[in-house]
């Protein structure tokens, strides 16, 4: 090399993964590195001492020529042009070159290639897979939604937009709040969907039951199911989003019919069975005042059945009344749990208080009516399971939701062992879903069962 550098130079540019020529301001090369030899299929030192036209096609009439001129004049060069390999084939180049003033004691140029058609090539590809990408993403039929950790919007696809009636620039920059409502819990309230997005965890596939906003101001019940994902060194994350409204309309009609037959059920104890009771317990009472009459002794005997009748035919009437649709229109919803409780406590021994605070009484009649099923189903869960000496009903209201706790001091379950599953537990998860709020059954740290249900006092979907 005639270049006046040292060895250690020469093998510091050897190792350089771009092609590097070194040429006087006449053109003709003085030296390649490796990597150039390489992009051009020329060994070690075979070029050297060629001309820098020997390296483009008669075609491209200036490229490296304009390099070593625009050297001479102490330019900087860069650009895209085609180079010739050794076999003859066509090379696509990105050129960088730079005037340096010591090449054999004369002034020279240093040029940089880089082997740019796999780059080209790898692009094209690039934009293929981009391209098929946000199709898949603006085509899916599922609502996609990306935000930061602090909530903000960074894209939305189609389905998304349509499901909250808002157009692309609409969204743009927004906070996630503006389309999603948070639960009840007021631990969560300063959490971003009630998670902790700031905590490092893997969030894939954690699912949470809210209620979206669209664009006219309207809720509705939806579910979010939200994952994590790298990107760029930030954390940024996923939501699917479902429409749960169908299903919430599949699953109050569910209840709804359950309701109509658990009626028709009651109607039957009260007319028919209640009827067929108060007859007998008649006639057998008429038969033990006879045998009295007569002196018999099996008069007490007939009397005792009589009277276990009697008591039959009451049960029996007091389970119709709670089978059959309760008068919560005209009594309100904290009358009828008030004679809930009373009820209980008649038939079970068990103690059973309600308190309502405040103007706690709920005027939608749908919604009293589930709250007094969630209520009579859990007292009922309660003294079956839980053998408890007291039940305490509360009911509250604000502006904001309406609540509801049952809580009992029977053996309960450990906290490990979260009851989650069961007809009872299902259907009071039901009805508290198809009101738009939230059921959650947990053990307190006084030992005491507690159910809560809270639900929103905007239903517009509910209706």
């Amino acid at each position: 090399m005639s270049v006046r550098t040292s060895t250690d130079s020469k093998n510091i540019i050897d190792c350089i993964q771009h092609g590097v020529i070194i040429t006087d301001l006449k053109g003709r090369i003085i030296y390649t590195n490796s990597a150039a030899d390489k992009i051009f299929g020329y060994g070690e030192d075979q070029i050297k001492g060629k001309f820098i036209r020997s390296l483009y096609g008669d075609e491209d009439v200036t490229p490296f020529l304009k390099v070593v001129k625009t050297c001479f004049h102490g330019e900087s060069v860069k650009g895209n042009w085609h180079g010739i390999k050794s076999n003859g084939t066509k090379v696509w180049l990105d050129v960088r070159a730079k005037k340096v003033d010591n090449v054999d004691g004369f002034p020279g140029c240093v040029i940089s290639i880089v082997e740019i058609d796999k780059l080209i090539q790898t692009k094209e590809k690039l934009k293929e897979v981009k391209a098929l990408s946000q199709n898949v993403f603006e085509s899916s039929t599922d609502a996609i939604i990306t935000f930061d950790k602090d909530g903000s919007i960074l894209s939305s696809n189609r389905a998304l937009r349509d499901l909250f009636s808002y157009k692309k620039s609409e969204l743009e920059e927004q906070s996630l709040n503006f389309l999603l409502l948070t639960q009840f819990n007021e631990d969560d309230e300063d959490k971003l969907l009630g998670l902790d997005l700031s905590v490092d965890k893997n969030l894939t596939g954690e699912s949470k039951e809210m209620r979206g906003r669209n664009k006219n101001g309207e809720l509705f019940p939806i579910e979010i199911t939200v994952s994590r994902v790298a990107w760029r060194n930030k954390k940024i994350f996923t939501g699917i989003i479902r429409d749960l409204t169908a299903r919430r309309n599949l699953e109050r009609r569910i209840i709804e019919s359950g309701q109509e037959e658990r009626r028709k059920i009651g109607s039957d104890l009260h007319d028919g069975l209640g009827q067929m009771l108060t007859g007998t317990r008649m006639l057998t009472e008429n038969l033990a005042k006879k045998l009295k009459i007569e002196g018999s002794k099996a008069a007490e005997d007939v009397e005792e059945i009589a009277m276990m009748i009697r008591e039959a035919d009451e049960f029996a009437r007091t389970l119709a009344r709670g089978m059959v649709q309760v008068d919560i229109e005209k009594k309100g919803l904290s009358v009828a749990i008030q004679e809930l409780c009373e009820q209980t406590k008649k038939l079970t021994g068990v103690s059973c208080e309600f308190h309502d605070f405040e103007d706690a009484e709920v005027y939608d009649h749908n919604l009293a009516l589930h709250l007094y099923r969630i209520t009579q189903e859990a007292i009922n869960n309660a003294i079956r399971h839980g053998k408890p000496d007291n039940v305490k009903v509360r009911l509250s209201n604000n502006e904001r939701h309406t609540a509801l706790y049952i809580v009992d001091d029977g053996t309960g379950f450990s906290e490990e062992k979260i009851p989650n599953e069961g007809s009872g537990i299902e259907i009071m998860k039901y009805r508290a879903r198809v009101m738009g709020g939230i059921f959650e059954i947990i053990r307190t740290t006084d030992e005491k069962t507690q159910i809560r249900c809270v639900i929103p006092n905007n239903m517009q979907h509910f209706e």
